[in-house]
């Protein structure tokens, strides 16, 4: 999978797919597409890569809890300060 570098504006080859969809995994491997040979491999923080097309990766590629307002609001909970969960 080809996306953009954002500060760059180069092509990066993505070389796993299941790093790139892991919330987890902050950063990914890829090589930025420049001239005949194909570089090495380096690291690539996910907040610094976009699509082709300059649209953001979707957030629940970065980010785990993405939807935990809403399924929490949903079932009645709410959070407290120190991170623990309560129903109504």
């Amino acid at each position: 999978m080809l996306l953009k570098h954002k500060t760059t504006g180069r092509l990066v080859e993505i070389i796993d797919i299941l790093e790139l969809t892991n919330p987890d995994d902050a950063q990914l491997v890829g090589c930025i597409l420049w001239g005949e040979d194909l570089p090495d491999p380096e690291n690539f923080d996910k907040s610094e890569l976009c699509f082709p097309s300059g649209e953001e990766l979707p957030k629940c590629w970065s980010d785990e809890s993405f939807q935990e307002d809403e399924v929490m609001e949903r079932f009645g909970m709410r959070k407290y300060p120190s991170g623990g969960h309560a129903l109504y």
